[in-house]
Formats: structure tokens, C-alpha cells, sequence
């Protein structure tokens, strides 16, 4: 019974073993009972989905002991006990992930039963445990036989879950010959969705379209496929600039959506409209499109990476809306839900979540999240978040490695528009931390570029005071005058707080008046925009030393200085001092110290609210449920505070934290 035990895994049921030694339940029980007074096997929290292996779950008392009985069976009886299991499992109704989990420790398999079992599993299997699922339709479509009926469904299958695990370029190898030769048309609509979605998201939007297309004048299409391919189709204008055609076209997806009663058509027909307003820089109308997607599509396990993306946009939204409390609430919901349900969609709300804490001046809270996953499109975004973070704190090596990482074809528009504000950004901070303004204000230019490069980025007016600062660096006064023209057509255009404030900031540069700086940074101090913040104050100093008033000159610097310093931005740090050092303004040795490296100072906010969570006995499970966070972000700050303390325990850091009450450190990051 052990045995069987330990090849069912180091968790397992009653239920289980009854199915797979084909022994009732009743007979198990004295043999279980006694392995639990040996202390061999004990009950353990939580009960197990319906079907088989529903009930109490026993597990072993230690992973050794299982691992021993696991060990101690030859590899082949390992193997053809597994097969038993899957097959007795399957059989009885065993959950499909139950089944794959057995099966995936014999890859190889080819047993008849398997083929069919795949094809009717493979549509739930693939959302449940994906990784397995594309392992076992791989082993089964290369021993499959030459023309068996079984290898299109296969082949779909294997397309839905490679899409899942955004392996894009397995995607195209097995989607493409399967559309030239089926005749099913409702399977050709699938795949050709899931294709397009792939080709849009590597930054071939127009090939994207094509497909999508092609599959819409396909006949014998149904109701809901024509809807879905009209919200993809839909999604890709947007990125094309074509807000028109993408309105028009999502808005014929809703009313298909709603004509069949489909929720993920609904869903995207939404995320289409919002994506609309997005870029027609109307973030409000955005913002109530994502939250009636949401409303829409609930928490069916098909929809799971729509309701992950649309939250991490919804946190991007609030940002620039100014509603920061909101949008620091909402990337944690979405980081927590996203690490539970195990899917690349995280790497995009990690993205996002970086992008926040770095506008909220929580640097280190960025890095805590970063993950470097080699999918697509959003590792580049998180290579340019990570190098400009970098580039701040003067570490040229990670800039310059993560700089590295970015291909060139990156930086075209269509490639993902909304990472463009910090691609160029972190480039253009490279360029300039080398010494090479005029290149790093060529970088910078492109935002003013008309057509598609100006419109591909909303979020281009985050560039323009940097740009602005650049030009006028360089004698360029036409380039600043074009920044601050820039600036206020899109504060016409939208006329958000934020936008407003950087529409002054970059007037003040190009008039030469430090009036509108000094109330743009007034602005970022009250909306928790510290990096802005201290950029204007920056630039206001200069302004003013300029006009002669180096008293107030004096004191701006030294309010910029002290951000710089609490955001450990080096970099900044630097050039401030070297742009006001030939009017004689110098900072003091102490504005420019850096956080120490260890003890309790050199805790951030997060950190420090975390070690006096421990001090009151919280586990990393009820801290990040405290905080609403993910538990592996708890313990990547946990890992920190031990080194920073040079403690070897949990005891020592509540130690310390108590010998540095509430009051006494740094503030709670809100």
C-alpha cells in the first residue's frame, strides 16, 4: 500500500488508493491506520476536488520516507505502475491533472487508451496544468500512426496549450500546416485565433491581421468564432492605429458576444474598447471598459489570463488617473492572483507592477518582483524597467546588461507600443550617463515623430521633460520649444493632473521660467511621484541659479537631493550637482550619502514593515496576506532583511525589530 502510495506522490487519498490497488476502502484502512500510528503517514489539511481522490488527503510524514519507498521499486515497475495508476484513474473519473501527473512520469507511453483519453481531456487538461499537458501531446503526436483520425485534435490541442505557455514559436510550427489542410472549420477558427493572438503579441501585427482574415471568410464559421476573431481582429487595429476600424470591429464582437451569450468573446470585445480609449487618450473611458470586461468575464479557468491582463492594466490606468492608493491595491490583487494560477501572464503583471512601484519611488519593491521569464515581448519590457532603474543608481553593469538583452527590433512601434516610453527612456539615460547627450536626445526624439510613432505611445508625455532638459543641454532650443508643445497637446488632449503638470514643467524649460517646474513639482509631491518630483525640482534650481536667486536656488537642490538620496538615484545625484556646481552651489557630503548597505537602516519601508510583521509571529503565508502580497515576494524580502541584518534567523530579525519600535524607522509605504 505504501508503495502505491509513494507513486501517487507525497500527497494522496484513501479514494486514490483504493482505485489504482483495485481494493475497497474498507481494506485500506487497517493498513493505513497502522501507518499512521508509525508515524509513516499522517492527515493533512484541505480536501480534494470532486471524482476520484475526493476526501481527507494523507500525506507522507517526510518527503525521505516516500522518496525511499519510491527508490526502492526498479525503474520498470516504477513506470508500469504510474501507467496502471493513469489508466485505473482515468477509468474511474480521476480529475484529468490527477491522470497527467501519473502519465508524466512516463512520457513515452504510447498505450491506445492514452490517445483517446487525450483528445477528450486535452481542452480542460490544457487550462488546468498546461506544462504537462503539451509533454504528453508531444510523446503522443510522434509515435502517433500516419493518417489516424486522432492527429488534428491532437495538433489543436497541442496549439491551445502551447499558446497558453506563450511558446510562439510552436505555436506557428504546428498551427500553420494544420490550417492548409483541415476542413473543420470551427477548428481552423480556433487555432487561427490563437495564431493571430501569438503573431500580434511578437510584434507582427499585420501578419496577425491577415490570418485572422482569412479565417473570417472561411464559410461555416459559427456565431461565436465569427465574434471571437472579430474581437481579435479588433485588438490588432489598435496596434495598427486604426481606432476606427478597431471600434467598428469590437463593437460588432459585443453584439455577437451578446447574441450567443459568450463571456470570453465579451470579455475581449471589452478589453478592444478600452484599448481604443487607451491610445485615443481617454484613460477614464479605459478604465470603465476594463472594469465591465471584468464584471463580464468572472473566474472561468478559460478567461484566467484575460482577467490577469485586464487587472494588470487597470493598475496601469489608476496610475496615470492619480489614483495611486487604487493602483497600488489593484498590482498587488493582480500579482497574487497571477503567482496562484501559475501562468506566463505573470511576467506581464510583474511588468507592470515594476513600472508602479518605480513611479512610486519604491525602487527596491520593483526589483523584489522582477522575473526574468524568456517569453515574447515582456521580457523586453522588463529588461528596460530593470536597466532604468539601474541606470538611476549608477550600476552601469546591470543597465548595460539588460540594455544588452533588448533586441533592436524592440524598438519599433508595433513591436509593443507601450513599452516604447521606457525603452527609449532607459536608453536614452544610457546615452547620456556615457557622456553622449546629443545621442541620448536623438533617442528621445522619436516621441516627436508624427503618424505612428507619436500615436503608438500614449505614454510618450512621461519623455518629454527629459527631452525638454536634453535639448536645452545642448543648445537645441527648437527641440525644447517642440518637447513643451508636445506636452500641451497632449494635456489638451487629456487634460489629466499629471498631464497638466508635465505640460508646465516642460513650458518652464522651454521659457526659461521656473514658476511652472516648481508647480509641476508640487504636483508629483502630492501625488507620490517622487522621481518626477525631484526631476522638476532639479530643473527648477537650475532655473533659478540661472536668474541670479541662488538662496532659492540652494534650498530646491537640496529638497531634490534628499529624494535622490531616498531613492539611492546616484546618477541623479551626480548630474544635479554637476549642473549647479558653475554657480557656485555645491551639496554637502550628507545629501549625497548613500542608505547603508547593512542594519536596520538599511531597510526600505517594505522591508521594515515586514521584519515587525515577523516580530508579532506572522508567517510568510499571513504576512502576505496582511499586505497582499505574493508569498514568493514575501520571501525574496524576507532573504533581504536577513542579509541587511546579518541575522541567521527569524528570532534575530524580530529581535531587531523590537529594539527599533514603530516611529523610530521608516514610514509605511502606502
Amino acid at each position: 500500500m505504501l508503495r502505491w502510495a509513494a507513486v501517487l506522490g507525497q500527497e494522496f487519498t484513501v479514494t486514490d488508493l483504493a482505485v489504482v490497488t483495485g481494493r475497497t476502502a474498507a481494506q485500506l484502512v487497517g493498513v493505513i491506520e497502522e501507518a499512521m500510528t508509525a508515524g509513516v503517514t499522517g492527515e493533512t489539511a484541505g480536501v480534494a476536488g470532486q471524482g476520484a481522490g475526493a476526501g481527507p488527503r494523507l500525506a507522507f510524514r517526510h518527503g525521505l520516507i516516500r522518496q525511499a519507498l519510491y527508490d526502492g521499486m526498479q525503474q520498470p515497475v516504477r513506470e508500469a505502475s504510474h501507467r496502471q495508476a493513469a489508466r485505473a484513474l482515468a477509468a474511474a473519473g480521476a480529475a484529468p491533472e490527477r491522470v497527467a501527473a501519473q502519465l508524466a512520469a512516463v512520457p513515452e507511453t504510447a498505450d491506445p487508451w492514452l490517445l483517446d483519453w487525450l483528445a477528450d481531456t486535452a481542452p480542460q487538461l490544457a487550462y488546468r496544468a498546461p506544462a504537462v499537458t503539451a509533454q504528453l501531446l508531444r510523446g503522443a503526436l510522434a509515435k502517433l500512426p500516419e493518417e489516424d483520425k486522432r492527429q488534428e485534435e491532437l495538433e489543436a490541442a497541442l496549439v491551445t496549450v502551447a499558446f497558453l505557455l506563450v511558446l510562439g514559436e510552436e505555436v506557428e510550427r504546428v498551427a500553420r500546416p494544420l490550417l492548409a489542410r483541415t476542413a473543420d472549420a470551427e477548428r481552423a477558427a480556433q487555432v487561427s485565433w490563437q495564431l493571430a493572438y501569438t503573431l500580434a503579441r511578437t510584434g507582427r501585427p499585420g501578419e496577425a491581421a491577415e490570418v485572422a482574415e482569412t479565417a473570417l471568410a472561411r464559410p461555416g464559421i459559427s456565431a461565436t468564432w465569427t465574434a471571437r476573431l472579430l474581437a481579435r481582429q479588433a485588438i490588432t487595429m489598435t496596434v495598427l492605429g486604426q481606432a476606427d476600424r478597431a471600434a467598428e470591429l469590437a463593437a460588432q464582437a459585443l453584439a455577437g458576444a451578446d447574441l450567443v451569450g459568450d463571456r470570453f468573446t465579451a470579455g475581449y470585445a471589452l478589453h478592444a474598447l478600452a484599448m481604443v480609449e487607451f491610445y485615443q487618450r481617454d484613460n477614464p473611458a479605459s478604465l470603465e471598459y476594463t472594469d465591465r470586461a471584468l464584471a463580464v468575464i468572472g473566474d472561468d479557468p478559460q478567461v484566467t489570463d484575460l482577467q490577469l491582463m485586464l487587472l494588470s492594466n487597470r493598475c496601469g490606468i489608476l496610475g496615470t488617473l492619480g489614483r495611486r492608493d487604487e493602483a497600488h491595491a489593484a498590482i498587488r490583487r493582480a500579482l497574487v492572483l497571477g503567482e496562484r494560477a501559475g501562468t506566463p501572464r505573470l511576467a506581464s503583471i510583474r511588468a507592470n507592477a515594476i513600472a508602479h512601484y518605480l513611479n512610486a519611488g519604491q525602487w527596491d519593491d520593483a526589483l523584489a518582483v522582477a522575473r526574468m521569464p524568456d517569453i515574447g515581448h515582456i521580457p523586453v519590457n522588463l529588461h528596460g524597467l530593470i536597466a532604468l532603474i539601474a541606470g538611476h543608481r549608477d550600476d552601469s553593469a546591470t543597465a548595460e546588461a539588460h540594455l544588452a538583452a533588448i533586441p533592436d527590433q524592440a524598438f519599433g512601434p508595433a513591436y509593443h507600443p507601450t513599452a516604447m516610453p521606457v525603452l527609449l527612456g532607459a536608453r536614452a539615460l544610457a546615452a547620456e550617463r556615457a557622456g553622449q547627450p546629443e545621442q541620448a536626445l536623438a533617442i528621445l526624439a522619436r516621441c516627436l515623430e508624427p503618424g505612428i510613432e507619436a500615436e503608438a505611445m500614449p505614454g510618450r508625455f512621461v519623455l518629454l521633460p527629459m527631452l525638454g532638459r536634453l535639448a536645452l543641454a545642448v543648445g537645441d532650443t527648437a527641440t525644447a520649444a517642440a518637447a513643451a508643445e508636445a506636452a500641451a497637446q497632449e494635456a489638451d488632449r487629456e487634460p489629466l493632473p499629471i498631464k497638466i503638470a508635465t505640460a508646465r514643467h516642460c513650458r518652464g524649460l522651454a521659457d526659461a521660467d521656473p514658476a511652472p517646474v516648481l508647480a509641476a513639482a508640487a504636483y508629483h509631491q502630492s501625488a507620490g511621484r517622487p522621481t518626477e518630483n525631484a526631476e522638476a525640482l532639479e530643473d527648477a534650481a537650475v532655473l533659478l541659479a540661472d536668474r541670479g536667486d541662488l538662496p532659492a536656488a540652494r534650498n530646491v537642490l537640496s529638497e531634490a537631493a534628499r529624494i535622490y538620496r531616498d531613492l539611492g538615484a546616484r546618477w541623479d545625484l551626480r548630474r544635479a550637482a554637476a549642473r549647479l556646481e558653475p554657480y557656485g552651489i555645491h551639496l554637502s557630503a550628507r545629501s549625497q550619502r548613500a542608505r547603508p548597505a547593512h542594519g536596520w537602516d538599511a531597510l526600505t519601508p517594505t522591508e521594515t514593515q515586514i521584519a515587525r510583521l515577523i516580530a508579532t509571529g506572522q508567517s510568510n503565508p499571513d504576512i502576505a496576506a496582511t499586505l497582499w502580497l505574493s508569498r514568493n515576494t514575501v520571501q525574496h524580502h524576507v532573504s533581504h532583511i536577513l542579509a541587511k541584518l546579518r541575522a541567521r534567523s527569524r528570532t534575530e530579525i524580530a529581535r531587531e525589530a523590537l529594539n527599533h519600535p514603530a516611529g523610530s524607522g521608516h514610514p509605511v509605504p502606502g
